[in-house]
């Protein structure tokens, strides 16, 4: 029996996708605010599909953080 790969995180496993270097707390804020990555709702909990964190991480990579920067104004 092969295991099938996670397709939908908790905010907790996000924030561990992230190294437990962005909070639970700040994803959810995120959510709030709509700059995080796209969510869904399912039976009154919040999952993030693996496919819409890969996205968001992939608009979110930058070469330099003077390309950062420009972006933040």
């Amino acid at each position: 029996m092969s295991a099938h790969p996670q397709t939908n995180l908790t905010s907790k496993e996000l924030s561990d996708r992230f190294g437990g270097r962005v909070s639970p707390g700040t994803i959810a804020n995120w959510r709030v605010v709509g700059s995080g990555p796209e969510f869904i709702r399912i039976g009154g909990r919040i999952y993030y599909p693996l496919a819409k964190i890969i996205e968001w991480e992939n608009r979110n990579t930058h070469t330099s953080t003077a390309e950062y920067c420009q972006e933040a104004r």
